[in-house]
């Protein structure tokens, strides 16, 4: 879940010095972090089922 935090702060980061002129760039990067934050909660699930 760094992997995300760190896509976002790129992004963040490089649309403060180029401006939000690319909206491609930002949508990209929202599918990304969305996949690493979804891959990243499914790794650490709880594996054992209550009953």
């Amino acid at each position: 879940m760094d992997i995300a935090k760190y896509i976002l702060t790129a992004v963040i980061i490089s649309a403060a010095f180029r401006g939000m002129d690319e909206i491609w760039l930002y949508i990209l990067a929202g599918f990304i972090v969305t996949i690493t934050v979804s891959l990243g909660l499914w790794l650490v699930r709880d594996k054992q089922k209550e009953e």
